[in-house]
């Protein structure tokens, strides 16, 4: 039986991390994790895996990374990033990077596999957010980006 094919961004640490832990120790996968830094990967010696240093904040490099992976089953976008700053304090360069990585990257993705998992008539994708898109948090860019996935999610699962 073939492997259904997974990636996961966002894969090498934190919750992204334990979900490339689980789709690895089941063997019934073949795993791709994106992800901006591998140095402390406990994976990085495992064969039966594939990473892909990338950095979603470079949105316009996102085509050519869909091209490298090619055609998945399953998309798990995990990937993202806080900069636990009060909403006065954020830079013009920390929201914008939250904003590609948070919002935009994931629809990106979305998109483009969704296309071809429509086309086949098949596929999953997963959209990690947070209860912070729900409630509001302290680090109010972060709570508006995690709301923008969750609304996201929602209106692919109609469009898709």
């Amino acid at each position: 039986m073939k492997k259904q094919k997974v990636l996961i961004t966002g894969g090498n640490k934190g919750i992204g991390l334990s979900v490339t832990k689980m789709f690895v120790e089941s063997g019934q996968y073949e795993v791709t994790v994106l992800g901006r830094d591998f140095s402390e990967f406990p994976y990085i010696e495992n064969d039966s895996l594939k990473m892909i240093e990338f950095d979603l904040s470079r949105i316009s490099g996102i085509p050519a990374l869909v091209d490298e992976v090619g055609d998945i089953d399953i998309l798990v976008n995990n990937a993202g990033i806080m900069h636990g700053t009060s909403y006065d304090n954020y830079t013009e360069s920390e929201k914008r990077e939250m904003l590609a990585v948070n919002i935009e990257a994931p629809v990106a993705l979305i998109s483009s596999f969704g296309k071809a998992m429509g086309a086949r008539g098949k596929g999953r994708i997963v959209n990690n957010a947070s209860i912070a898109g729900e409630i509001g948090h302290p680090d109010v860019w972060y709570g508006i980006t995690k709301a923008g996935v969750i609304n996201a999610t929602k209106s692919y699962a109609r469009i898709l």
